[in-house]
């Protein structure tokens, strides 16, 4: 059963290995990632590997720094929950 799965660190390492397996299993996808180039570049390594972009939301969140959090916070809350 695909779910929905929030991922921090998703731009590198063991991060998009985990997304590229998750998206392969059909699930979708919340990617924080720390600026929003990196963003852009793992998105689209997820969608050259196969994911579909509605599987895909991107948010850019530096969780070194705490009023980026927050951001990405208020941007997960915005989202809702996608039903795509």
């Amino acid at each position: 059963m695909a779910g929905k799965v929030l991922i921090t660190g998703a731009s590198s390492g063991i991060g998009l290995e985990a997304a590229r397996q998750l998206a392969a299993s059909g699930h979708r996808l919340t990617l924080f990632c720390r600026d929003a180039e990196r963003c852009a570049q793992t998105r689209q390594q997820l969608l050259e590997a196969g994911a579909a972009p509605e599987q895909l939301a991107c948010i850019a969140a530096d969780l070194a720094d705490l009023v980026s959090v927050e951001q990405g916070c208020q941007q997960l809350l915005e989202q809702g929950d996608r039903k795509s």
